[in-house]
């Protein structure tokens, strides 16, 4: 995961959570984010303020609304399409329910 960059990282933490969760709506604050990403709180805030700006996300103080997942996906690195793979096969998790 370190040699992607944090926009990558972001798009598919979120993408990731949302899958786990089966809710577009998430409880998290930028430290938490930041935590399971491994980069400075500073570096999330920056980057969910351009996924905000972009329509992608909506975000206040911990509370935080996925808006478009398919342009999350392209966001994000190609290991989260391998990650849904090998979810779906050990654990029968689905992102589409």
């Amino acid at each position: 995961m370190n040699y992607h960059t944090i926009r990558q990282r972001l798009a598919r933490c979120l993408l990731m959570m949302r899958d786990r969760t089966h809710s577009s709506e998430l409880l998290l604050t930028h430290q938490a984010l930041a935590f399971m990403i491994g980069v400075r709180r500073e570096s999330v805030s920056r980057m969910a303020r351009v996924f905000e700006e972009r329509g992608l996300i909506s975000y206040s103080h911990g509370y935080l609304m996925l808006l478009d997942g398919a342009g999350l996906q392209q966001l994000s690195c190609r290991c989260y399409q391998a990650n849904l793979l090998t979810d779906e096969k050990t654990l029968g998790i689905s992102a589409n329910g």
